[in-house]
This record gives C-alpha cells, structure tokens and sequence, in this order.
C-alpha cells in the first residue's frame, strides 16, 4: 500500500496490473472528478485503463467487519485496471 499523490491510499496486485485508490469522505469528490476525467479520455478515444468499480456506498458499509469501518470510516474506493484502455 501506498499513498498517492492526491492523498489516496493505493492498493495495487501482485502483478501490478491494477489498483484501488481509497479516499476519505473529505477527499471524495476529488477522486469522483478523477473517475470522471478516465471515462472521459477514455470516451474521447484516449488509451487510459479502465475503472473497474465505483461502489455506490462508503466503503464503510463494504467491508463492515474491518477495524477503519467499525471506528466510522467513512471511505470511498476506485478499482481501476491500468493494463487495459478502457471501453466506450
């Protein structure tokens, strides 16, 4: 796990092939703009890699039994697959 430059922890697999960026409440709509701007270029034909997830719900509510979630985190993921451009 690292954090990102936008004040995101990111969560890559073993391959490296594709990561998940978690944000705190605060920082949402940064992310949420992030999400935003992939689909865009990805739309306009640019390679980009694809977002994989965007959970409607905290990720308080997804992963219920983890500590950060029973001390009332309240984060938002973004799952993205960097391999791969995304589909319009």
């Amino acid at each position: 796990m690292t954090t990102g430059e936008s004040a995101a922890f990111v969560l890559r697999d073993a391959d490296r092939s594709r990561y998940a960026k978690v944000v705190s409440h605060e920082h949402a709509t940064d992310l949420a703009d992030e999400r935003d701007h992939i689909t865009w270029l990805g739309d306009a034909g640019i390679p980009v890699g694809a977002v994989l997830d965007w959970p409607s719900a905290p990720i308080r509510e997804l992963l219920s039994a983890s500590r950060s979630a029973r001390a009332g985190c309240d984060h938002r993921p973004m799952i993205r697959d960097v391999s791969a451009p995304a589909s319009s």
